[in-house]
């Protein structure tokens, strides 16, 4: 999605996988990069402070107003989801345990604080990612062309910024859809039940704050940057 706002196409490039390419030669100049590899054992007490926080806090704002919930579910709640979000992108990986089960199982955990499930089916679209980046119809990351065709002027690209959760969350589920298996119904069930337990203990309040801070979080949020910077191309050739 250039930002030429005349642009009826994409940018094509036909230059090798980036990731493969720029691991080749990192390790070429810095082998020493090879001392790193392995799993974080920390990250499991990272996720877990901040999903405890997010739910200490979805309890203290149980019957605020909402003009007091919106700005903290964008600030705070914004940066914490973010902050979990990049941990289940860790996770998927296999980089927070040494057993797949027990990532897995904090991936699922993670995911609960964010409320809408969706670490079991990102993991699986995600290694398709890595492994055919750029290319169309496999890369599930890639925006779809009505995407492309409907979002070209800078106020409807504003708002598919606002959007951009909703549509790397739905986007795979349209054009590729996979079929769920045991670990999405883990995951679902695990995000349901927590949100459940909230809505029937605390209301609804609690359990909006974890939504709105996961959605703004990843749409017109600073932290959020990254995504346009990582994947999204600004001008031709450069």
């Amino acid at each position: 999605m250039g930002n030429s706002v005349g642009a009826y196409d994409f940018y094509w490039s036909y230059t090798d996988e980036p990731h493969a390419t720029r691991r080749k030669q990192i390790l070429a100049k810095y082998p020493q990069v090879k001392d790193l590899y392995g799993y974080d054992a920390r990250t499991k007490y990272i996720v877990l402070a901040w999903v405890v926080s997010q739910f200490l806090i979805a309890y203290i704002l149980r019957d605020a107003a909402w003009w007091v919930i919106i700005p903290i579910a964008w600030s705070y709640g914004g940066v914490a989801s973010h902050a979990l979000f990049l941990a289940m992108h860790e996770i998927s990986h296999n980089l927070a345990a040494k057993t797949i089960l027990a990532n897995k199982l904090l991936g699922c955990f993670a995911n609960t604080a964010t409320v809408i499930p969706h670490f079991s089916l990102f993991q699986r679209y995600h290694m398709e990612h890595h492994q055919y980046q750029g290319v169309d119809s496999i890369d599930a990351d890639l925006p779809s062309y009505w995407e492309g065709y409907i979002f070209r002027h800078p106020i409807m690209k504003i708002l598919w910024l606002f959007f951009q959760p909703a549509f790397y969350v739905i986007r795979p589920l349209f054009l590729k859809p996979k079929k769920p298996g045991f670990w999405e119904a883990v995951n679902w069930g695990s995000c349901l039940v927590v949100a459940s337990i909230i809505y029937n203990t605390i209301g609804f309040k609690p359990v909006a704050y974890l939504m709105l801070s996961g959605f703004l979080g990843g749409g017109l949020h600073p932290i959020a940057a990254h995504f346009i910077a990582e994947h999204y191309v600004f001008v031709k050739d450069q």
